[in-house]
């Protein structure tokens, strides 16, 4: 038999971040993102899901 499996692999990190608000914090985090100050690797796994969608 065969079957299709989704793997799904969680990334995360926490970093502190001075902003004046919630939204000012979430633009700042995702600029550091777009310019690569903060990249989640290997060391940021958090969590794992399979699931058997189908059998082909």
């Amino acid at each position: 038999m065969k079957f299709k499996a989704v793997v799904t692999e969680v990334l995360r990190r926490e970093v502190e971040i001075d902003a004046p608000s919630i939204g000012d914090a979430y633009d700042k985090v995702d600029s550091m993102i777009s310019d690569c100050e903060i990249v989640l690797d290997a060391d940021d796994f958090s969590d794992r899901d399979v699931r058997i969608i189908e059998n082909i």
